[in-house]
C-alpha cells in the first residue's frame, strides 16, 4: 500500500446511501483507470455526514485527488475543493513522484509550521490507523436521517487476504486432536462474526477474519487454544 486517502463532504451532503455509495463507486472507477486499487472504510461524522478512509495501492497527486472528488460530488464549494480531501503517503515508499511533497514538507518543518497537516506516515502507523477506523464503533452508528447506508467497508478485487498454511506438530493422535479443536474454535469464531462456514477447513479469509488470522497464528506458536463449546 502506498497512501491513506480521506474523503469528506461539504456542508450539504446526500442522505441516501445509494447516492453517496454511487460517489464512492465513481471514485473507485477513476482510481482503477490509474491502475490504483483500495480498501475503504466508511464512517459518520458528528454532523451525520459520511466520510471515507481509503488505503490505496498507488501514488495520487493531492491536487488531482481534490479536483477528482470535488467533481464527483458536484460540490461547487471552493472551501471544499481545498479541504475536502487529504492524503498521507506511507513514508518507507521511495517512489520518485513523492519527492516534491518531501521537499515541501521539509521546508514547512524548517519554517516551524507545527500545525501543518502531515504528509507522510509510517507503514506500521498507517496499518494501526486503519485498524482504529474499523474499531471506532461510535462512528459506525447510522444517523436517523441516513437511509440505505449499506456496508461500512469495501475493497477492490485482488485485495483479499488469504491464510495459506498453519503448521502444527506432534504425533498422529495429538495432530488429530489439535485439528479438531482448531476447527471447532475456528467455526465458533466465524459464527460470532456473522460469517457462514462454507467449503473446506481454513478457506479464504476476508478482512472480517483478520483478527482470526492473528489469533490463529498466535495459537499455532503454542499459546493456549480454547475449544469452542459444542
Amino acid at each position: 500500500m502506498k497512501a491513506i486517502v480521506c474523503l469528506t463532504y461539504p456542508s450539504e451532503y446526500p442522505e441516501d446511501g445509494r447516492a453517496f455509495k454511487r460517489h464512492l463507486d465513481t471514485f473507485q472507477k477513476r482510481l482503477k483507470r490509474l491502475s490504483i486499487q483500495g480498501f475503504t472504510c466508511m464512517e459518520f461524522q458528528e454532523r451525520g455526514a459520511p466520510h471515507y478512509h481509503i488505503l490505496i495501492t498507488g501514488i495520487l497527486d493531492r491536487h488531482e485527488l481534490s479536483r477528482m472528488w470535488f467533481e464527483i460530488v458536484n460540490s461547487g464549494d471552493p472551501q471544499h475543493l481545498q479541504a475536502g480531501t487529504s492524503i498521507q503517503f506511507i513514508v518507507d515508499d521511495d517512489d520518485y513522484r513523492l519527492e516534491p511533497d518531501r521537499v515541501r514538507y521539509r521546508e514547512m518543518k524548517r519554517k516551524g509550521r507545527k500545525n501543518v497537516k502531515r504528509m507522510f506516515i509510517a507503514r506500521a502507523e498507517a496499518e494501526s490507523y486503519m485498524i482504529g477506523y474499523f474499531k471506532k464503533m461510535n462512528q459506525k452508528v447510522i444517523p436517523d436521517h441516513i437511509k440505505n447506508a449499506g456496508r461500512f467497508w469495501s475493497h477492490n478485487r485482488g485485495l483479499v487476504a488469504k491464510l495459506h498454511a498453519v503448521v502444527l506438530s506432534g504425533n498422529d493422535h495429538d495432530l488429530k486432536r489439535k485439528v479438531r479443536l482448531l476447527r471447532r474454535w475456528y467455526m465458533s469464531k466465524l459464527r460470532s462474526w456473522g460469517i457462514r462456514y462454507k467449503g473446506q477447513f481454513l478457506p479464504e479469509i476476508i478482512w472480517d477474519g483478520m483478527r482470526f488470522v492473528n489469533d490463529l497464528l498466535r495459537h499455532a506458536r503454542g499459546d493456549t487454544l480454547e475449544p469452542a463449546s459444542s
